[in-house]
């Protein structure tokens, strides 16, 4: 069964992967952009959420067979980390550094760990502490922001069903959004949205495609989530990435059906923001939803107008192109892989591999050597 150090190696490697994935996805990004496919929200919708889930379940799958396989004799002569890696180096003399700093250097995170684990330390205590307090400060904010949603959802007013599907009207709300329960999902749209026929259908559309995409449950998790990893910048961008490519992606798929014009979707967009500025006391914040559009009036509240203005230049200027299964298998294996190997290089080294081994020999000569030039003197 996983122990505590066990788990907290997964969490510390998730956390790293999540940095080396935020680089990996920057770099892909580039890429599809140089290869002209700036507009290619579908595809890069698959590529950020597969490469956002990978990072959670490759660390878990590595510390699985960690702990079982090497249990059973599985992966005792197998080791691929970048300790191994590092250690292979030295051998080859490649790095001009003493056994001893190396092994310090290479054992630096197994002590941090055990350090932390046990709270032996002032470092220790403060760095649980300021987990502890922002875990607690997620969970409260978190917490608020369900209660928040239940209420909305509460006050709603039923308008249609279809199946597990509930439409309903809200006289509290500005903005359409969507959400779900357990077993449930509700796209809820304000009252004053049913004078304008085109706008109904508009956001209707668009939240009935967040439902397909699975988006809803995609924003429910990653606020879920958000507590464990409020610290890890690369979590919020990655996060914050799917936010905007997920709406980006919606205005696309609409926009290509004939039924809707360009013209009233832009002014949809417009009217929609323009009366949830003028209701200030009905902006409901940050909840586990999927809105139509952003609403931010924090001190980031330019960054909703910028991306409102970037939605707005997508709907005149892009072209949705259809993508073969070919062209996501090109992108998603590379990626993927990237992310893989990433994570089986942050396993903990096997210390009967051939070149540990050597290293410890090494390691062993060396402090002989300096017990002797010690005796000595």
């Amino acid at each position: 069964m996983p122990t505590i150090g066990t788990i907290f190696d997964v969490y510390l490697n998730i956390n790293i992967l999540l940095l080396v994935t935020a680089g990996i996805w920057a770099v892909t990004h580039i890429a599809m952009q140089m290869l002209g496919m700036s507009f290619a929200y579908g595809l890069k919708l698959r590529l950020v959420k597969a490469l956002v889930l990978s990072c959670f379940v490759a660390p878990v799958l590595v510390a699985l067979f960690d702990v079982y396989g090497r249990q059973n004799g599985v992966a005792n002569g197998y080791s691929f980390s970048i300790s191994d890696l590092i250690v292979a180096q030295y051998l080859q003399g490649s790095l001009d550094i003493k056994a001893a700093d190396l092994d310090a250097m290479l054992g630096l995170r197994t002590r941090l760990t055990q350090d932390v684990l046990a709270a032996n330390s002032s470092f220790a205590l403060l760095l649980l502490g300021a987990l502890a307090t922002g875990l607690l400060v997620g969970l409260v904010r978190l917490t608020i922001s369900v209660a928040k949603l239940s209420n909305i959802l509460s006050k709603c007013f039923g308008w249609r069903q279809f199946g597990s599907l509930y439409l309903l009207l809200s006289d509290t709300v500005t903005t359409p959004f969507s959400t779900r329960g357990l077993r449930n999902r509700y796209v809820i749209l304000p009252t004053s949205m049913l004078e304008n026929a085109k706008d109904i259908k508009i956001t209707l559309g668009h939240e009935l495609q967040h439902i397909r995409q699975r988006d809803t449950e995609w924003e429910i998790a990653l606020e879920f989530l958000r507590p464990l990893f409020f610290w890890n910048p690369a979590f919020l961008v990655l996060k914050r990435q799917i936010e905007q490519i997920r709406e980006l992606g919606c205005d696309q798929q609409l926009i290509t059906r004939r039924s809707i014009t360009v013209r009233d979707y832009c002014e949809c967009l417009l009217r929609t923001c323009e009366k949830g500025l003028q209701k200030r006391e009905h902006f409901v914040g940050t909840m586990p939803r999927v809105a139509f559009v952003q609403m931010d009036r924090s001190s980031r509240g330019s960054n909703s107008a910028a991306f409102l203005h970037q939605r707005l230049i997508s709907l005149l200027e892009g072209e949705k192109k259809q993508h073969n299964g070919l062209t996501v298998f090109a992108f998603m294996v590379p990626v993927l892989s990237l992310v893989g190997l990433a994570s089986v290089m942050l396993q903990k080294p096997n210390d009967w591999s051939h070149e540990r081994i050597m290293f410890s020999t090494v390691l062993n000569l060396d402090r002989l050597a300096e017990r002797s030039s010690s005796a000595q003197r």
